[in-house]
């Protein structure tokens, strides 16, 4: 392997790193704006309704993922299934 090589393959490595990076960060921001959403709801006093049906959120999503918007019937999510219209 010669110097070319090397320094394409540190180049390629960069953008790789670079493109994670991104990816975590916006992870990250959608996470803190879900959260800051569910304290808004604490707030207002609706958190763990359903924002579809106004019905209570089960407990098993919401101890899974605090920050639900939506019981099963609407696209909550139990043992870790991503919500519907999410990512």
């Amino acid at each position: 392997m010669d110097i070319v090589d090397n320094m394409e393959q540190a180049g390629q490595s960069w953008d790789d790193a670079e493109k994670l990076d991104l990816a975590t960060i916006d992870r990250i921001e959608r996470g803190l704006e879900d959260i800051g959403r569910a304290l808004s709801l604490m707030d207002e006093g609706s958190y763990g309704l359903c924002e579809v049906c106004g019905a209570p959120i089960e407990p098993l999503i919401l101890e899974e993922e605090p920050t639900s918007m939506n019981c099963s019937i609407h696209g909550g999510s139990i043992h870790g299934e991503r919500e519907a219209g999410d990512g």
